[in-house]
């Protein structure tokens, strides 16, 4: 039961981002190696099976490729790369989530292990201050299970590795 007055994955007209107060939230559940993470799903469109990509020569080693999505290319970014440096592993519960990353911008990212979805209210989660300017994109830190979870905020991820590379012609929000 929820309390009284909250609402699940919803964000009325006062609720602004960083602004959830009593709003139990949804949240896409992951582990990369023995971490838990998690995305507030307001950012996914769709979760997909890994499909086959077209490589890009001379990118980033982060970016694994592009995908078609529904008739438009898109990005398509592996999320172990960039925090564990290491190549995703191929595994049953391994997907490219879809994502809005801010300014128009789609992309995918290929996560492992994905557990599934948890609910949390914005007072669940604590600020550890843990990010620096290369890792602005680690958010607040919360406890289920006496698991400790990271969020990650999508946007701040994709503005930070992303910002600086050339948009390819013809990609989703370039």
């Amino acid at each position: 039961m929820l309390p009284k007055g909250c609402k699940v994955g919803f964000r009325n007209s006062k609720s602004t981002p960083g602004n959830h107060e009593g709003i139990i939230m949804l949240y896409l559940q992951f582990k990369l190696d023995n971490e838990e993470y998690a995305l507030d799903t307001v950012h996914v469109i769709e979760i997909t099976p890994v499909v086959d990509l077209k490589p890009v020569p001379k990118c980033e080693d982060f970016i694994v490729g592009i995908m078609n999505y529904r008739g438009t290319p898109i990005p398509v970014i592996d999320l172990s790369r960039i925090l564990l440096d290491r190549e995703f592993s191929r595994n049953i519960s391994t997907r490219i989530v879809i994502t809005h990353a801010g300014n128009g911008r789609i992309v995918g990212l290929i996560i492992e292990h994905i557990e599934g979805t948890i609910k949390k209210s914005d007072a669940d989660f604590v600020n550890v201050n843990t990010a620096s300017d290369t890792t602005s994109y680690l958010d607040k830190i919360t406890i289920d299970n006496k698991n400790m979870i990271q969020t990650i905020h999508v946007e701040k991820l994709i503005n930070d590795k992303m910002s600086s590379l050339t948009p390819l012609q013809g990609m989703a929000g370039a």
